[in-house]
């Protein structure tokens, strides 16, 4: 029985192909947006403090969180250095509570860009 084939798949080329700094920058914001500082054991001010309570606080808006979360990146990621980026951030109605979704899109740099143009990043609060 085989549950999962790790074999190249060369049809598939509308692949991303990922090279390590666009992966680390990723790491990045999912370490910000993913981990509770005190989850992570070895840097405890890892992870966004209060994320869910800023995106869910009914006075801000996503123009807000979006400017919030773009300084929040800038402050604790080094691919915030190398990448360009934006943060788009939507609400949609949820059955018990709003959902938030917020697009994290990556330019990709000359070198990498091959068919396509950025890289798009995102993570659903519920």
């Amino acid at each position: 029985m085989q549950d999962f084939s790790l074999q190249n798949n060369q049809q598939n080329t509308e692949l991303l192909i990922i090279n390590d700094t666009l992966l680390m920058f990723v790491q990045e914001l999912d370490v910000i947006f993913n981990i509770k500082p005190y989850e992570f054991i070895s840097e405890p001010n890892a992870g966004m403090t209060n994320i869910e309570s800023i995106l869910f606080n009914r006075s801000v808006n996503a123009n807000q969180i979006s400017q919030l979360l773009h300084n929040e990146i800038n402050a604790n990621t080094e691919g915030s250095k190398t990448y360009t980026y934006t943060v788009d951030v939507k609400f949609a109605k949820g059955s018990v509570r709003d959902i938030i979704i917020i697009d994290v899109t990556i330019m990709l740099t000359k070198q990498q860009q091959q068919e396509h143009q950025s890289y798009v990043q995102r993570y659903i609060f519920k």
